[in-house]
């Protein structure tokens, strides 16, 4: 006889957002996780006003985990996290993308998860180093529509100048 524990896991996966010359409001900008056995979106989240990404809670069960002599062992599952480009006017967006690499392991108490954080180079990243940078960076074009009125008398054309001054 033999008993099976069959307590899921589960694993957090977080990312930061920065916005230089700008200020987060919560909602600004939207990352997605993508698995990257089958290339699919599994979830798409945006930031809140700290910055703070947090992507759903992933869970596994025993099913999911490699077998060995009919016995479940440790298995990796690797995702990528990358900015999406909503093309808000005036922002510039990050194309940097982070490699996630979970751990799933059984355990007599359940299975148990492991989050490591990649760079893109292959480098261990801390989960608060997962970081998007990105910049707010206004065209510099504006147009100014100005008008002048004299009483008492009429006015000569050119009569008045005008000086934009910063």
């Amino acid at each position: 006889f033999v008993n099976t524990l069959n307590t899921p896991g589960t694993a957090n996966v977080i990312a930061k957002k920065k916005l230089d010359f700008g200020t987060l409001k919560g909602d600004d900008f939207s990352f997605i996780l993508v698995d990257k056995a089958t290339n699919e979106i599994i979830n798409t989240k945006k930031n809140d006003e700290s910055g703070l990404v947090q992507f759903d809670q992933i869970e596994y069960t025993l099913d999911q985990l490699e077998k060995v002599d009919g016995n479940p062992v440790a298995t990796k599952f690797y995702y990528t996290i990358s900015e999406v480009n909503d093309e808000q006017e005036g922002y510039e967006y990050s194309t940097l993308y982070y490699n996630v690499e979970i751990t799933v392991s059984p355990g007599d108490d359940g299975l148990t998860t492991e989050v490591i954080y990649k760079d893109p180079n292959g480098i261990i990243v801390k989960p608060g180093e997962v970081v998007y940078e990105n910049n707010y960076k206004a065209d510099g074009k504006d147009q100014f529509k100005i008008s002048k009125s004299l009483t008492g008398r009429a006015m000569d054309n050119a009569q008045f100048s005008f000086e934009l001054r910063d």
